[in-house]
């Protein structure tokens, strides 16, 4: 089919040029009408210069005659081989990033999904990367900064925005992980963990630990240069040694006039850091028996529907600080160092329970963490779920979780998923 083609998509002024399409000598056309009403209703419509529409036709003529992706294109399909428009426009709206010509790529794939991960590499990765840098192209748009950033062969060091900041020898581990599962954050903190010579079973808890995931990262990277320097050993450090530290990491000045003063790892040994932790965790334990401060809980949030015999899925709020203390004891993690938070009303802290004949008063499954939004739609968004010892939700828990978020107009974190 090469003839020029008219449709009438509108009554008003088309915004996107559709003779374009007559170049494309279209086996899939409806594939192709479909990627251009989708362009055409998006922003990029409104940007359509000569060099954009010359780049815009290469990417066209590539998809028709080196892939089948456009016989897939679909919007609605619930197949697992199709290919929704928002996939290959994206291709498009990074043009500028562009390391080679789309007519130039190779067909080395029949399925659809590896045909089109293979033109993302073609259009946007100079030098061979990592699977978990390849994958933050599907993450959020400051994980794809980093991704166009890398992909053209820049170092990550040279990446003004991105934290934490990385020496050298650490870029060059951030570089070449070969686990394909981390985030980029987690993968910065592994680099620099490594780096500091702290043993791999540590190093990977540490890199998942949400209090080294929030910083501040020169305390952390502190904290991994003097575990370093201790004896090896392969066994796991308990979270009440990092909850000591995140709560000591800034101590009272020297004098009442002075500048507070920055926690110090010099001349201590892990032994001894371990007991200074251990009396403080039963210092604070044995506190809250004394005292029990409360803040005020928020009365618009709704809760899920029970059966007949008042049995299922329920969500609380943890209100008191004694009850923050039990949820951290029993889940085995560091929520009541959240407590000032809490206080502050900077954060709110909830449980999701499962109610049944075996577990009558509620089997604890899940910690949740909520923060409020300045501005937008939604007047908070979740940015935790943790588990027992900080696993991650089952798909059953997430199932519950996401209807009680969308029946609260609760914004989940792409980075929570």
């Amino acid at each position: 089919m090469s003839a020029p083609i008219s449709d009438d998509i509108s009554t008003r002024k088309a915004l996107f040029p559709w003779k374009l399409l007559k170049h494309v000598c279209a086996v899939n056309f409806d594939g192709a009408r479909t990627l251009c009403r989708a362009l055409e209703q998006s922003e990029e419509a409104a940007d359509l210069d000569r060099s954009s529409r010359k780049q815009l036709l290469s990417l066209l003529i590539a998809l028709e005659r080196h892939t089948t992706l456009l016989g897939r294109v679909n919007h609605n399909s619930k197949r697992r081989d199709a290919i929704h428009p928002d996939h290959l426009i994206k291709l498009f709206r990074y043009r500028r990033h562009w390391v080679r010509d789309p007519r130039d790529f190779p067909q080395s794939h029949h399925q659809p999904k590896a045909q089109l991960e293979a033109l993302v590499q073609h259009l946007f990765v100079r030098y061979p990367l990592p699977p978990y840098l390849l994958r933050a192209y599907e993450g959020t748009e400051q994980d794809r900064r980093v991704f166009f950033h890398v992909a053209k062969g820049d170092n990550i060091r040279t990446l003004n925005h991105f934290q934490p900041l990385l020496t050298k020898a650490q870029a060059h581990l951030f570089h070449r992980h070969s686990n394909p599962d981390l985030t980029l954050l987690e993968g910065a903190l592994l680099a620099m963990a490594l780096s500091h010579g702290v043993p791999m079973a540590h190093a990977q808890w540490m890199m998942r630990h949400p209090l080294i995931q929030r910083g501040p990262f020169p305390f952390w990277s502190a904290f991994m240069a003097f575990l370093g320097r201790q004896e090896a050993s392969e066994r796991r450090l308990p979270n009440y040694l990092l909850e000591y530290l995140h709560a000591h990491r800034t101590l009272p000045p020297e004098r009442a006039d002075g500048p507070p003063r920055t926690f110090r790892f010099r001349h201590r040994t892990l032994a001894n850091l371990l007991e200074q932790a251990l009396r403080w965790q039963e210092r604070s334990r044995g506190s809250e028996t004394t005292v029990n401060r409360t803040w005020e809980p928020t009365s618009w949030m709704s809760q899920l529907p029970l059966d007949k015999l008042r049995y299922g899925w329920q969500i609380f709020e943890i209100l008191s600080q004694k009850d923050l203390s039990k949820e951290g004891y029993r889940m085995k993690h560091c929520v009541f160092t959240y407590l000032n938070r809490c206080l502050e009303h900077k954060s709110r802290i909830f449980t999701l329970v499962y109610l049944s004949p075996e577990h009558p008063t509620g089997w604890h499954r899940v910690t949740i963490e909520l923060v409020p939004r300045r501005s937008g739609a939604f007047r908070y968004e979740l940015c935790q779920a943790k588990g027992k010892k900080n696993r991650s939700p089952s798909t059953e828990e997430w199932q519950v979780l996401l209807g009680w978020t969308k029946q609260n107009q609760i914004l989940v974190r792409e980075d929570v998923k």
